[in-house]
């Protein structure tokens, strides 16, 4: 399903990226999220404003979201 939804967002978008993070209070601690962009304006692991005053939310943070773990960048291949 995933494959087949990063593909059809390829032809409509002219960025997507599969994304993934841990969220300590979500039931199995993993989301993912497909991040899309009409224009090829920016990187999206490049956060573009600061967000202060979090817990669980830095840059740092943001830019690893956007490092898959071996077992979906291999699906994905």
């Amino acid at each position: 399903l995933i494959d087949k939804l990063l593909k059809s967002t390829c032809e409509i978008f002219a960025v997507s990226q599969y994304t993934f993070t841990t969220i300590p209070t979500y039931p199995s601690g993993q989301i993912r999220f497909l991040m899309c962009l009409k224009e090829q304006c920016q990187v999206l692991s490049i956060p573009t404003c600061k967000v202060t005053n979090t817990c669980y939310y830095n840059e740092d943070v943001h830019k690893v979201a956007f490092v898959l773990p071996q077992f979906v960048r291999s699906f994905l291949e």
